[in-house]
């Protein structure tokens, strides 16, 4: 990455700006005069660019606020932006309805899967770990109704 430049008279021309259009906005955090920025500071100052003015200003500085949200630019509130964001967040409102009627169904299920789990081991029930054999049953059965049956 080529290493940014900027001669000695551009540095003293955009730290001149830098004072008149900065102001303090916090404990070392610096804000733009409205419609200053780094490009606006490097169009005053030829042969540089916003890059560079970063770089100075940074090195000068430190960090600045973060410019407004263009939702609000000027003073301005973007009606269509807005409108957007409430309806996403209406959206993010119900799917999170959703997830939540989800959520209380697994829980529901879950507690009806213990409960199986515990009643099957109070009974001591064997028939869920392997195959089932209803032969037994099966022959019984046939037997009782077929001695039924002819009585």
């Amino acid at each position: 990455m080529a290493k940014v430049v900027a001669s000695r008279a551009q540095i003293i021309k955009v730290s001149d700006l830098l004072r008149e259009h900065l102001k303090e906005a916090g404990e070392n955090l610096f804000a733009y005069d409205e419609g200053w920025n780094d490009k606006r500071v490097a169009d005053d100052v030829t042969g540089i660019t916003a890059i560079h003015v970063s770089k100075i200003r940074t090195d000068l500085y430190g960090r600045i606020r973060p410019a407004a949200p263009a939702l609000l630019q000027g003073g301005v509130v973007d009606e269509a932006r807005m409108a957007r964001i409430e309806k996403g967040l209406a959206e993010l409102a119900a799917d999170t309805g959703k997830l939540s009627e989800l959520v209380d169904e697994v829980r529901r299920l879950h507690a009806m899967l213990c409960q199986s789990i515990s009643v099957n081991r109070l009974l001591d029930v064997r028939h869920l770990a392997g195959p089932v054999n209803l032969g037994p049953v099966v022959n019984g059965l046939s037997r009782t109704n077929g001695s039924a049956a002819h009585r």
